[in-house]
């Protein structure tokens, strides 16, 4: 079996995603492209993406499948601090400059609640390291080109002593076993 078929269904439903606020409908900072506005789409599949979606806004969901039936269901999107577009650091995203030290210090300047904005590009880098309370938000179109020779990927130790040094802390592993490992593109 396919992956794409482990997420759909026997019957198309209707998924339409409506904003509920005045502050939704009227102002969108991220994108032209992703004006909020109310959407549907029709598809088998059981997972599916929301996007466009703006921070801090209400927004009313609705799932009808074959037979009229509906699901309805409204949240409200966190509150976003700030939006960093990696440009705005040095990144070039032409595929061919190494984008890392624009997006690594886009990551690093980002307070909490904040996103980083990757736009559509090709943004050639080694791995990039993520920090909690924050959001990476790639845009349609954006692809993050890995670094493929080794030496410039760093390694990450398996086991590293506490600061207290009466232990060890496991920071990596491989297939279960407490080995240094290369960071991943995403870490």
């Amino acid at each position: 079996m396919e992956n794409d078929e482990a997420y759909e269904m026997e019957q198309e439903v209707t998924v339409s995603v409506i904003p509920t606020d005045a502050s939704a409908k009227a102002y969108n900072h991220r994108s032209a492209a992703c004006p909020a506005k109310a959407r549907t789409c029709t598809t088998k599949r059981n997972v599916i993406s929301l996007d466009g979606l703006l921070p801090q806004s209400d927004y009313c969901v609705t799932v009808t499948d074959a037979a009229g039936k509906e699901t309805v269901h409204e949240f409200r999107t966190k509150p976003e601090s700030v939006l960093l577009d990696i440009r705005r650091f040095g990144a070039v995203g032409d595929g061919v400059h190494d984008d890392t030290a624009a997006i690594q210090a886009a990551i690093l300047a980002c307070p909490p609640q904040g996103t980083v904005q990757i736009p559509p590009g090709i943004w050639r880098c080694t791995p990039i390291f993520l920090k909690s309370e924050m959001t990476l938000w790639l845009e349609e179109g954006a692809t993050i080109l890995g670094e493929t020779d080794r030496a410039k990927i760093p390694t990450l130790p398996g086991m590293t002593r506490t600061t207290d040094e009466e232990g060890e802390y496991n920071l990596t592993s491989w297939e279960g076993h407490p080995l240094d490992t290369y960071a991943s593109l995403i870490t």
